[in-house]
């Protein structure tokens, strides 16, 4: 579908959005900043007349203090320039706590008449936790007032009968299931009634909004998460050597450490394997939001206890910086995504997809992305080692596994994800000029 009635006038679109510094893309932030930079680098290469503001976080932390000063003054930390024909402006208006919706809403309402319409990127955590998720309604409604169309992102979608025990403790949420439980349905409900359009990467997503938050169908866009095309990939052998891996079948796990993400599983299937033909990198650093929690250290020291009890060959790196991300990936014989649910699709993934690496993926991956079932695994230490024996006694898994991702990953690309995103904007923005049109023929 070609996008109409773009051509020929600029669209001024205000994302919202935590976003990594100037020349950096994948940050220790999180996985969002890196999506909305891809996003936005997009975007302002398509075709169409389009100029974007982003009302992004403040630069707090030492470390995001020290990646974002490698590229801009801190004279220049709250308003930056870049991308081609200067068509993006970065401001930073916000930081995470209760006070978010009301920094945002001012700094959007003082730009409000260079504004056409405003894009939230969401994850249910990136402006805080506890009160500060709950608040988020309150800022669309704040938006509301702006008489502008209104794109909220869902980049997690989180279904009613999700929130159990066990989720609570992969999450490390305190508190009375039945709360959380309506905490989450308050939060999607009202983005639901109060958004014009809300995108989702999975049509399993758009089911969940459908059925358990009675979100209408028709404000539903799905549009899958982002790919790279990659061009840093390193030859396996060079890559070897970088990380000492040389005559041992390298596995990789590459991610935030998040407690939702089955490392148990995957540092226990380890004891089943012949150790001294494999090395197992861990490779990822801490989520920005819990890097202070108590639960979340304790899970931590204890993932790292049991995997130095079990092998000296299973190495945590810590957080991967950008120009290293080829090394592992082109050093990796197979890449491990042990997830036991799936609440969103996963960033981690698409390097794969980018660099064709075989992949092994949980069943809830699996049925969730829709790859080939002979490439998963039952959630349990015991079936992910037997299956990884039983990839490398066979050639056709690896072959199975790029024939796959050749055909997944087109649809996924960021220039057709950019080229959907702008079908939506355009849609709206014709739709709420007619309305405009419409109103004022009434008064007339």
């Amino acid at each position: 579908m070609l996008v109409t009635g773009v051509n020929n006038i600029v669209l001024n679109i205000s994302i919202v959005a935590p976003f990594p510094s100037v020349d950096i893309t994948h940050t220790r932030l999180r996985g969002v900043a890196s999506y909305t930079k891809n996003l936005v680098t997009s975007l302002c290469r398509c075709p169409y007349s389009i100029r974007i503001k982003i009302f992004a976080n403040l630069i707090r932390s030492p470390r995001e203090i020290y990646e974002f000063s490698k590229t801009v003054s801190f004279m220049k930390r709250t308003d930056e320039i870049f991308l081609l024909q200067r068509r993006c402006e970065v401001l930073r208006c916000w930081e995470e706590g209760i006070f978010y919706p009301f920094q945002i809403f001012r700094s959007i309402w003082q730009h409000r008449r260079q504004i056409d319409m405003i894009h939230i990127q969401h994850e249910y955590a990136q402006f805080g936790r506890s009160l500060s998720v709950l608040l988020f309604p309150l800022l669309v409604g704040l938006l509301r007032f702006l008489h502008k169309p209104i794109v909220i992102t869902l980049h997690g979608v989180i279904g009613k009968n999700e929130v159990t025990n066990s989720f609570s403790g992969q999450h490390f949420i305190k508190g009375l299931r039945p709360c959380i439980r309506y905490g989450f349905s308050f939060v999607n409900k009202c983005i639901g009634h109060l958004a014009n359009c809300l995108i989702v990467h999975e049509e399993h997503l758009k089911k969940i909004l459908i059925e358990d938050y009675n979100v209408a169908r028709k404000k539903i866009e799905v549009i899958p998460h982002g790919v790279e095309i990659r061009k840093d990939i390193v030859g396996k052998e060079a890559a070897s050597q970088a990380l000492g891996v040389e005559g041992r079948r390298m596995l990789l796990f590459f991610g935030y450490l998040a407690g939702y993400k089955g490392l148990d599983i995957l540092i226990k299937a380890f004891q089943f394997l012949q150790k001294d033909q494999y090395v197992l990198f861990i490779a990822g650093g801490e989520p920005h939001h819990l890097a202070d929690n108590p639960l979340y250290v304790k899970y931590l020291a204890h993932m790292k206890q049991t995997a130095q009890r079990i092998s000296k060959h299973i190495i945590f790196t810590g957080f991967v910086p950008e120009e290293k991300i080829a090394v592992y990936f082109s050093a990796a014989d197979l890449v491990i995504f042990p997830y036991p649910e799936m609440h969103a699709f996963s960033g981690p993934f698409c390097f794969v997809l980018s660099y064709k690496c075989p992949f092994l993926v949980s069943k809830a991956f699996a049925n969730f992305c829709g790859s080939p079932p002979e490439l998963s695994f039952e959630y349990n230490a015991k079936s992910l080692a037997n299956k990884i024996t039983e990839f490398f006694k066979s050639e056709d898994f690896g072959v199975r596994a790029v024939e796959w991702i050749e055909k997944f990953k087109y649809p996924r690309l960021w220039s057709n994800v950019a080229r959907h995103t702008m079908e939506v904007y355009a849609k709206l923005h014709s739709n709420t000029v007619r309305k405009y049109e419409w109103q004022r023929e009434q008064v007339g």
